[in-house]
């Protein structure tokens, strides 16, 4: 009975049999009545005559069909189908792992050996192309394409055989991977092959094995921080990104573009993958004093303009570069993931990482503090600020809110020097957005950069008779931050750590932070 559920090709026998039952089945499915007054009718009731009709139709091929060996005109057609579907679908397939579900807890140990018998029994029609029924068939011309596999009800239908049946599909399989060694012998060798233990600790009680994960961490001769004896437990992330890199952004002009949101991943591919998105990031480039092991960075002034690279930096966890392969925890510049960030997936593939590197690719360092600018204190604001602008001086009025739900402020800045020169010969002011909170300014030929320490949406100039210039200013309110941070992709903004702005109020918090 075997044969005659699973397998394509049948013996003699086996077809005799098929035929003999469906003889027996049609002399009781006559009609509906003596159907039910047969042994089956208490077991399968027909519904109606037309439903018994149809079964009747498909024992009566069985019974009757007679043209079924594998050389003869039906059977030759079946094989022919079995072999078509076989080379396109199955045989290209590099690992079958629809069966694997029935090994249970050995799904892997198993499937190398039903991948193997599935291709076997689908290239030769019995289970796993077993000796035994190839050489019945053999012995038997070939034998019979089974009829309960080689004929359909479907009109047409060819061979209508999925290509996914498998005839063990249906079993229990995890019992038939057991292993036939003790537990105790499993685990000694799994933990030798791993590395993690060495003789007399294998041979021991594996209870004894807990004391041994304590020398996993790396030994004190390798090079970097992950050798280091003592190792914090946060540092300092540096990640250097290719001038070239950055092409995917600076190819096209800064009016054509927006910069998209940017966080650091770090991630082991087999592992892990830790997102973090409070991060600074400047243009310039870093010096190695290889004596005092130390790393400062040079600010490229010219910014996007120039030709440096970016540079970023973020605290992050020590414990992901202490495990697995030295090389394998790998650190990348990740473009967050947005509707308006999918045009970057041709450039960038499905991960949309802009540079990535490991510790011994020469991009990534691992600090015990912040990383520091060139001539100037250890201080993170100088990450992402610019330390060469002059103070702002002269008045700040602060007005309240207008019907668009912004707040004004009004800065009134003095020239002096080379800047009152130009202004006193008409020189014309020209004011740009470098990013959300900076503002550039040319009067004339000199730049000068603002910082304020709110989202500015745009900036009027008025100029005064005594060649000072005023700047009138909309800034967000903390209702309306979320929905402009949004637009900025700007995951980190906390809008409950900014002064907050009620309508009517004089702000003497915001005042007293402009004028500090």
């Amino acid at each position: 009975m075997w044969n005659v559920y699973y397998h394509f090709f049948i013996t003699s026998a086996d077809f005799e049999l098929i035929q003999e039952h469906a003889w027996h089945l049609l002399q009781h499915a006559g009609t509906t009545r003596t159907w039910h007054n047969s042994p089956y009718g208490t077991l399968i009731r027909m519904c109606s005559e037309n439903t018994l009709f149809d079964i009747r139709s498909v024992w009566q091929h069985y019974a009757e069909n007679k043209h079924m060996r594998v050389h003869e005109e039906q059977g030759l057609a079946f094989k022919q189908g079995m072999t078509k579907v076989f080379q396109a679908r199955i045989g290209p397939i590099a690992t079958y792992a629809s069966a694997v579900r029935c090994a249970g807890i050995h799904a892997f140990e198993s499937q190398q050996v039903l991948d193997t018998a599935f291709k076997a029994y689908w290239k030769t029609g019995v289970i796993a192309g077993n000796r035994t029924d190839k050489l019945n068939l053999q012995n038997d011309q070939g034998g019979f394409a089974n009829p309960l596999f080689a004929w359909s009800s479907a009109p047409d239908a060819g061979f209508a055989v999925h290509y996914g049946t498998d005839c063990v599909a249906g079993f229990h399989l995890a019992p038939a991977f057991d292993c036939q060694t003790s537990a105790d012998q499993m685990l000694n060798s799994l933990m030798h092959i791993s590395g993690v233990s060495d003789q007399p600790q294998y041979t021991a009680d594996p209870r004894t094995l807990t004391t041994g994960f304590g020398t996993l961490r790396r030994t004190e001769g390798e090079p970097g921080l992950p050798g280091r004896v003592q190792v914090r437990g946060i540092v300092s992330l540096v990640l250097v990104v290719p001038r070239s890199r950055l092409r995917v952004f600076t190819k096209e002009s800064a009016l054509e573009t927006d910069t998209p949101g940017l966080h650091v991943s770090v991630y082991n591919d087999t592992e892990f993958e830790n997102s973090f998105h409070s991060i600074d990031a400047m243009s310039g480039r870093l010096q190695i004093y290889t004596i005092s092991r130390e790393l400062v960075l040079e600010k490229d002034s010219l910014l996007w303009r120039g030709d440096a690279g970016l540079i970023v930096n973020c605290f992050e966890p020590t414990f992901p570069f202490l495990i697995g392969p030295r090389n394998a925890t790998r650190v990348a510049l990740v473009v967050n993931s947005s509707l308006l960030n999918q045009k970057y997936t041709m450039q960038l593939e499905l991960h949309l990482r802009v540079h990535d590197a490991g510790l011994d690719d020469g991009d990534l360092y691992l600090l015990e503090k912040p990383l520091g600018l060139a001539n100037h204190d250890t201080d993170t604001r100088y990450l992402s600020h610019n330390p060469d602008i002059p103070p702002i001086e002269g008045a700040i009025v602060i007005k309240g809110l207008d019907t668009d739900k912004n707040a004004s402020l009004t800065i009134t800045l003095r020239c002096n020097g080379e800047e009152a020169d130009v202004l006193s010969k008409g020189a014309h002011i020209q004011v740009f957005q470098q990013s959300l909170c900076p503002m550039g300014l040319f009067i004339g030929e000199i730049e000068r950069v603002l910082e304020y320490p709110y989202l500015i949406n745009k900036v009027t100039v008025h100029q005064s008779r005594e060649t000072a210039s005023f700047y009138q200013m909309p800034m967000l309110q903390n209702s309306s931050v979320n929905y402009l941070a949004d637009f900025w992709e700007l995951s980190v903004l906390d809008p409950d750590q900014q002064p907050a702005i009620a309508p009517g109020s004089p702000f003497p918090q915001l005042a007293a932070l402009l004028i500090a």
